[in-house]
């Protein structure tokens, strides 16, 4: 028998409740945890890779939460899945089409956060200043800044420790910081 106690997507302990019998094998928990998910987590894929894929990526997402043992948050667990795999195929891209595209770089792919930046200048000044970190600080910078991770989920998918990913985005921000504000006077001056 499983327990599906009738509640919003907003109760976590449901979603985590309903998570674990449908890992479980009760199919009843399966329906109500996609009823309580599917809308928030189909406009989110929806905003990653556009209405072409947006399922194949919903599909994803519920094929790894049957198989991931989730102890959190559901929803952000959900959309880390959608953002991870969003990584990974904009890094499958580049390296399929690298023959024709020496520069291809996912950075250029990844939308920029509304609120990382007020002007298209600054946007394309941090940006171009992202892509001369190290990949690994590139990779923590993406996936705390823009993808809004905290250091603790970023060391588990990077299969890192936490010091070391704080470590890595302080040595990152000093890294950027003389970048951007020498790109931002010389815009100024301009």
């Amino acid at each position: 028998m499983c327990d599906t106690d009738n509640a919003s997507a907003d109760d976590s302990v449901v979603l985590l409740q309903l998570h674990k019998n449908m890992r479980n094998g009760c199919k009843t928990a399966l329906v109500e945890f996609m009823k309580l998910t599917s809308a928030q987590i189909m406009q989110f894929c929806l905003s990653l890779v556009g209405p072409n894929d947006a399922e194949g990526m919903v599909n994803f997402v519920y094929s790894q939460m049957l198989r991931s043992d989730c102890t959190s948050n559901v929803l952000a667990y959900m959309k880390a899945i959608a953002r991870n795999e969003r990584i990974r195929l904009l890094k499958k891209n580049c390296k399929l089409s690298s023959l024709d595209n020496e520069t291809c770089d996912p950075i250029d792919q990844l939308p920029m956060p509304d609120d990382a930046a007020e002007t298209k200048e600054v946007r394309l000044i941090v940006s171009e200043a992202i892509k001369v970190l190290s990949p690994v600080q590139r990779d923590v910078v993406i996936l705390h800044y823009y993808q809004g991770l905290s250091c603790a989920e970023i060391a588990d998918r990077l299969k890192s420790k936490i010091p070391t990913v704080k470590s890595q985005l302080q040595n990152a921000r000093k890294n950027l910081k003389p970048i951007i504000q020498q790109k931002l006077d010389i815009a100024r001056d301009e």
